[in-house]
């Protein structure tokens, strides 16, 4: 155990530089143990998979530019094999809100349903759980760890829609639910749900991989500062007198913006 009165808030890191040091620079350089395979082993097989097996990248061009992300693997009941039935299944209530959101337009819906046969769920996805500016990182990552030219083709085509994303009074939205001809956006998610709100968290953990991605993989110029500095700007302008930032928000046509009530205090 390791306990220190005098410790500060960054305290953590004595710890976690005791691990590394005792458990993970070791099995690390050393051998496999705990994993059964090396890291870049794992990352192969799962690059393997996701492009190739079930062919979830989802690329197109505007104006000569490439846009792209990873799209999501839908599995059901009666579709993948050795898939059971959840026992408190929430995909009714899921369909119904992509059915009925006034946050998808009925192009966008039906393109969707001709997608969700085939088991992909074709929207690319920039939110808490599934975000595609996170997974750009590890693409860049392990594009120059292995000098892939098309990892890193990939992982531009995700950095060059999440620029692309409007912005409103500062914040952006979580999903790109379009395609190359109506590039359209759902502003906020509740889990799998779209809203018409802006997610705060969404936009946060976004920006936060952005802000990753300027400090540790644009050595030359900063990509997403002046995107972040905006995000940054919205939420001191909508953050309440206890302190808390409302969890979703509704901006108007003139760029106020208004707090929806649920969750109001919880971010």
């Amino acid at each position: 155990m390791l306990f220190d009165l005098e410790a500060g808030p960054l305290a953590h890191q004595q710890v976690l530089r005791f691990l590394w040091q005792r458990y993970g620079q070791n099995n690390l350089t050393s051998s496999t143990a705990p994993q059964v395979m090396r890291f870049d082993e794992y990352a192969r097989l799962a690059f393997e998979n996701t492009f190739d097996r079930y062919k979830l990248w989802r690329e197109f061009e505007l104006s000569g530019k490439k846009y792209g992300g990873l799209c999501a693997r839908i599995i059901r009941s009666g579709l993948n094999r050795g898939s059971v039935k959840l026992p408190e299944d929430t995909t009714p209530g899921v369909v119904m809100n992509y059915l009925f959101t006034p946050a998808m337009s009925p192009r966008d819906k039906l393109s969707l349903i001709k997608w969700n046969s085939r088991g992909i769920h074709s929207h690319l996805w920039n939110a808490m759980f599934l975000n595609n500016v996170r997974t750009s990182f590890g693409l860049m990552h392990y594009a120059r760890r292995w000098q892939d030219r098309s990892l890193e083709e990939r992982a531009r085509a995700i950095w060059n829609l999440a620029l692309v994303a409007p912005v409103r009074a500062g914040i952006f939205p979580s999903v790109f639910v379009g395609d190359e001809h109506h590039p359209n956006w759902a502003p906020g998610t509740r889990v799998w749900r779209y809203t018409t709100a802006y997610h705060t968290p969404d936009a946060a953990i976004t920006g936060w991989w952005m802000l990753a991605i300027d400090r540790f993989l644009m050595k030359d110029r900063e990509l997403f500062g002046e995107r972040c500095a905006g995000l940054g700007d919205f939420y001191r302008r909508i953050q309440l007198p206890s302190g808390a930032i409302p969890t979703w928000i509704k901006v108007n046509k003139d760029s106020s913006a208004h707090i929806v009530s649920a969750l109001k205090e919880r971010a």
